[in-house]
């Protein structure tokens, strides 16, 4: 096993092939994000009166701010967005806007046909293709290139009065969420800052979400006429787990040389060790890395990501034995991570000791019925299955992947191969016959 792979479980980044160059982006998937940013857009959601469990957040790639809403209930926000958002209130701001397009039926022309459309076919078209990309240590993820029937640009493109409207719902949003919009306001002022030291550059937020002057103002000026909405704070807590979020994000998505330059030794704040550890992992040095996680485990024994993070670290650095103990804490204290119980599924299985089989499928199955969206984890399933000498649901379980990473033909084929050998009638007969039905489809 090699000592590293770039490929990481906690934050899963497949980055976009040679063939892609230039126009492929990436999907991270990371429990602990995932979680806070489902923290900032529940109260969002229930003040526009909609049902939190109909929303996804997803998390591209891609150092440009940009956020868009795309087959009705689905928010996409860039890894730039997160970054540039120095507050919760500009992040928390951005997203109540995505909220108001969502709440607004705002659907960019010709994308009324993703409305109610399958996550898997949601996925393919702005992708314009997913692409798996797998080993040990991923826990999955996709490449997303630019869409062969829609363009990027034709899906985001929404009108001055669309935009408008948004801002007003989310201004009410956030005032029910007992939050400033004054965050809302912070970032549309570095964007337009931004747009200002491009000298000619395309900023992409502003290009799908054209942003006047007029805008700002009204915004500036709710704030003013309000003291109520100046005045609502953000708790500590909160601002804790965005300044762990920003830390996180770096030590994965920059140069380990950068995110220690950033979080130097001295700094012994919290976020910085994270982000060390995180460092030293990617660098590799794994008694580095190992100082700082088990420095804050000692610390803070009852988090469940310090205990996936060092997991992660065993697993990467081929000590899957010794990582398996991590994960299955994490699994403990965090049972609704599907994430995390990929994670320790898949160093399960990578020991290929019989013993672990049937916790490895269980963790699995589990994970795929609490998050039906990872390539990876029915990849794993499969191959679990094939350990046990379960045919049926291993065509099954690939047939899942596959029409995840957008190979459609291959969905079907390994569909119909699930059916024929499937009990009739089953639930996963059953299954195996809607994911032919999805795959068989037409794309919008």
């Amino acid at each position: 096993m090699a000592i590293f792979r770039l490929f990481c479980l906690i934050l899963c980044l497949i980055y976009a092939s040679a063939a892609h160059a230039g126009k492929g982006l990436a999907l991270i998937r990371d429990a602990e994000i995932e979680s806070l940013l489902k923290d900032y857009e529940r109260p969002l959601l229930n003040a526009a009166d909609i049902a939190p469990d109909s929303v996804r957040i997803f998390i591209i790639n891609d150092r440009d701010i940009n956020a868009f809403v795309a087959g009705g209930t689905n928010i996409f926000l860039h890894t730039g967005v997160i970054l540039a958002s120095e507050t919760p209130e500009m992040l928390i701001g951005v997203m109540a806007h995505e909220t108001g397009h969502i709440a607004g039926g705002h659907l960019a022309r010709g994308t009324e046909a993703l409305q109610n459309a399958h996550i898997e076919t949601i996925l393919s078209v702005i992708a314009g293709g997913i692409a798996a990309a797998s080993g040990a240590g991923a826990a999955g993820g996709a490449i997303m290139s630019a869409g062969t029937h829609l363009t990027q640009r034709q899906m985001l493109a929404y009108s001055r009065g669309n935009e408008e409207a948004a801002d007003q719902a989310a201004i009410g949003y956030l005032k029910a969420s007992d939050v400033s919009p004054r965050g809302l306001l912070d970032m549309y002022e570095v964007l337009r800052t931004q747009e200002t030291l491009r000298l000619g550059g395309i900023n992409r937020y502003l290009m799908t979400h054209p942003l006047s002057r007029e805008r700002i103002a009204h915004i500036r000026g709710v704030i003013e006429e309000s003291k109520t909405l100046s005045n609502t704070t953000i708790t500590e807590s909160l601002k804790a787990r965005h300044a762990r979020m920003l830390a996180k994000l770096r030590g994965f998505l920059d140069r380990p040389r950068e995110t220690l330059e950033r979080y130097p030794a001295r700094d012994k704040t919290l976020p910085a060790r994270y982000a060390r550890a995180i460092a030293y992992y990617r660098q590799p040095d794994l008694p580095k890395a190992r100082a700082e996680i088990d420095g804050l485990i000692a610390e803070y024994p009852a988090d469940g990501y310090f205990h996936e993070l060092k997991g992660q670290i065993l697993f990467e650095h081929g000590r899957v034995q010794e990582s398996i103990a991590s994960y299955r804490k994490a699994r403990e204290l965090l049972p609704g991570a599907p994430l995390i119980r990929l994670g320790l599924a898949t160093a399960l299985l990578a020991t290929e000791e019989s013993s672990h089989l049937a916790e490895a499928v269980k963790e699995l199955e589990k994970t795929t019925a609490l998050d039906s969206t990872l390539p990876d984890a029915f990849r794993q399933l499969a191959v679990a299955y094939g350990r046990k000498g379960d045919t049926g649901r291993t065509h099954l379980a690939l047939a899942e992947e596959m029409l995840l990473i957008g190979e459609r033909k291959e969905a079907k084929r390994q569909s119909e191969m699930a059916e024929k050998i499937l009990p009739p009638g089953s639930p996963s007969a059953l299954r195996a016959r809607d994911v032919k039905e999805i795959a068989g489809r037409e794309l919008p």
